[in-house]
């Protein structure tokens, strides 16, 4: 008789699994299983007053089935803006991701306004200054017909600015230092110096290309200072000087121009007259001559 209770009370404690009662937070029952999944009641369980899981997530709404486990429902739609990334919440219960945590993403459409802002834009006027050297020479047909272009021949450095209106038209003024050459001295017997203040305008075409052309036309004055060291002349004259021109320069970087220009002039430039017939003994005279001439220049300007 005592084996058979202690049979059927082992049977008892096999069938019923022991349970632990715990009051929650909320002062709800709920109750633990072993192998059962937290926060989800067993079948046949007493069901108290439900345990949020989160309480940012937790939904206003009562649940249709008191035995349904409580699920929150998912995060908001939050439309993606220009500044800020999409954020989403994929996972249940997950919470979006800050506006200060997101990545900045530049706008998918700019304003046109704006974005002139961040260019840099050129100066309606735009000095700029340089050197150049080079020299002239005038017209001369001699004994035999020949055209040749070595009469008073001459060679100089000079000084020059510009300021440019916009980016094809611009102004130019210079101030040149002209000598004659050794050859020139020897084959006409005189020597000159020229000091010619000059001003142009000209046009550029292609000022944003790497090769710049353009063209020009000005006008001044020139101080000639003749020597005939055989005649016993010393004269400093002051004449007109026109010219026309074409140059080409090279844009290296946004401020240094390397060039070249070619001019014709029509100048004055003195020779020794020739002595009146018949009378071979009569000494020469300086005389001023008006011809075209041709002129290179080799410069440097800088751009500021």
């Amino acid at each position: 008789m005592r084996g058979m209770k202690l049979g059927l009370g082992l049977a008892l404690v096999l069938v019923s699994a022991p349970a632990t009662a715990q009051i929650s937070a909320a002062g709800g029952l709920a109750a633990t299983v072993p192998g059962a999944s937290p926060g989800v009641p067993p079948p046949g369980a007493p069901v108290g007053p439900a345990t949020p899981l989160a309480p940012a997530a937790a939904s206003n709404e009562p649940a249709s089935d008191a035995t349904a486990p409580q699920v929150p429902p998912p995060a908001p739609y939050r439309a993606p803006t220009y500044h800020s990334a999409p954020t989403y919440a994929p996972v249940y219960g997950a919470q979006p991701a800050s506006p200060e945590a997101a990545p900045m993403y530049p706008p998918a459409r700019y304003d046109r306004a704006e974005k002139k802002q961040d260019e840099e834009i050129d100066p309606w006027l735009r000095p700029s200054f340089g050197f150049r050297l080079g020299g002239y020479s005038f017209r001369n047909v001699d004994e035999d017909g020949d055209t040749k272009w070595n009469e008073a021949q001459t060679g100089g450095i000079g000084a020059f600015g510009t300021l440019d209106f916009g980016h094809y038209v611009y102004s130019e003024l210079g101030l040149d230092f002209y000598s004659s050459d050794g050859g020139a001295v020897e084959r006409e017997g005189i020597d000159r110096f020229s000091t010619a203040i000059t001003g142009a305008v000209g046009v550029r075409m292609f000022p944003k290309f790497v090769i710049t052309p353009n063209v020009h036309i000005g006008l001044g004055a020139q101080f000639n200072k003749v020597e005939a060291v055989e005649l016993g002349i010393d004269e400093t004259r002051l004449d007109p000087v026109m010219f026309i021109g074409v140059g080409v320069e090279g844009n290296i970087g946004d401020h240094v121009r390397l060039g070249l220009n070619v001019r014709f002039l029509a100048a004055f430039y003195a020779e020794v007259a020739e002595p009146p017939p018949g009378n071979l003994a009569a000494p020469g005279e300086l005389e001023n001559d008006f011809g075209p001439a041709a002129q290179a220049q080799l410069f440097f300007r800088y751009a500021l």
